[in-house]
């Protein structure tokens, strides 16, 4: 099986301008199987929302899972998350285009909120927390570097 890279996923995606049902079981499957393990992913999984015209009616509750799995893997890191990650992702969260997807992100935008602050909220996508970027980094690290 050869695994697609995200950067090739995404490109197809900004060509294509949209997010089919089977593009988003590939970039489950395939490509981002552990979820969202960086800023990088979360950025282009953003940037992918904002180029496709039209999607599956399942992307939104996907995307908005991940961002949350990754927030909530960041917080089961030793010393918790960066103290900028969910002001950061908020900040990059697209203004949403109908009311249901409103919904999805104003209740994603408190669901981070209470994952940062309690880290032992439940993921919607388990990352092991060696896999996320966070429990990676030295404790001394620039957290601008990481943005």
């Amino acid at each position: 099986m050869t695994v697609t890279s995200l950067h090739t996923f995404a490109a197809r995606v900004r060509e294509a301008r949209r997010i089919r049902f089977g593009d988003l079981r590939r970039l489950q499957r395939d490509v981002l199987p552990d979820g969202i393990t960086s800023r990088e992913e979360a950025e282009i999984l953003l940037e992918m929302d904002r180029a496709a015209d039209r999607a599956d009616p399942d992307w939104p509750g996907f995307l908005a899972g991940a961002l949350k799995g990754y927030v909530a893997s960041a917080a089961t890191c030793p010393g918790g998350p960066p103290p900028d990650l969910v002001a950061w992702l908020s900040s990059r969260i697209p203004a949403p285009r109908t009311r249901a997807a409103r919904a999805v992100v104003d209740g994603l935008r408190a669901e981070m909120e209470a994952v940062a602050a309690d880290p032992g909220e439940e993921a919607a996508i388990p990352v092991e927390p060696d896999a996320h970027e966070a429990c990676t980094r030295a404790p001394s690290a620039d957290l601008r570097a990481i943005a």
